[in-house]
């Protein structure tokens, strides 16, 4: 969406154009906000806007802070952002040397909107200045949120379920392209049934995956492309982590 004023840009204005979009289209969407467009989806989504429902999800790059000492003179507006968790998944994608936000500022912002925080190492305000172009780890983050979806849909029971507990480092080197891969290579598997997926601001997640039987489940366990991202997994993306195997005997929804 392109917006009207770009070097001195009115919040307020922000929101009320990004509301009017969004209330004309009919299909459901998938955010990607930058910078000052984090905290504009911050203030819009704080607003109980009536098309909240047609935002999937959200990835918020390089959230700048209003109140930092080196944020511009020209926007107006956006001080204080909104604290409020989001009403939808989202990632917010933070490095160590943003002059735009400091990263205790960024891991604040995640844990209040309830959002996952990926932390890439040295990587400046993550634009064209800083020295970025194509960015295919940004790709795969916004292809997995493309893919989230609320609860999957299993078969009658029996069937098996293996949980992937784990806490992650703060190194990223790869860790969004290699996860979607893996979901992609998964999805491929014989008697793979579908797998749900969260990670909170304190990089604490879980992961499910659904499997019709024992042999399926060893089958991607010994899948060499698994087991090379296992082995990267252990080396530098998780302080801890714990798999559990179980056998789904009752499965039960509602309301």
């Amino acid at each position: 969406m392109i917006q009207d004023e770009w070097d001195a840009p009115d919040c307020a204005a922000w929101v009320a154009k990004f509301a009017a979009t969004l209330a004309a289209g009919d299909t459901p969407v998938v955010l990607a906000a930058h910078s000052a467009g984090c905290a504009m989806v911050a203030h819009w989504a704080a607003g109980a806007d009536a098309a909240v429902h047609k935002v999937k999800a959200a990835l918020l790059v390089a959230p700048s802070d209003p109140a930092g000492p080196n944020y511009p003179k020209g926007p107006t507006g956006f001080d204080p952002v909104p604290r409020a968790r989001l009403p939808f998944p989202s990632i917010v994608v933070a490095t160590i040397d943003d002059p735009y936000v400091s990263l205790e500022r960024a891991r604040e912002y995640a844990a209040a909107w309830g959002s996952e925080l990926v932390i890439l190492p040295m990587a400046g305000h993550i634009n064209v200045a800083s020295g970025h172009g194509a960015w295919p780890e940004g790709f795969a983050l916004l292809s997995r949120l493309r893919g989230v979806t609320p609860m999957t849909k299993t078969p009658e029971p029996p069937y098996y379920a293996v949980v992937f507990s784990s806490k992650r480092t703060e190194v990223d080197a790869g860790y969004g392209v290699v996860a979607q891969r893996m979901v992609e290579l998964a999805s491929a598997q014989p008697g793979f049934l579908g797998v749900e997926s969260a990670r909170g601001a304190d990089g604490f997640g879980i992961t499910v995956s659904y499997w019709t039987t024992l042999e399926a489940m060893a089958g991607w366990r010994a899948q060499e492309e698994h087991r090379i991202a296992q082995s990267a997994g252990r080396r530098k993306w998780y302080e801890y982590f714990e798999v559990r195997v179980a056998r789904v005997e009752r499965a039960y929804g509602g309301p």
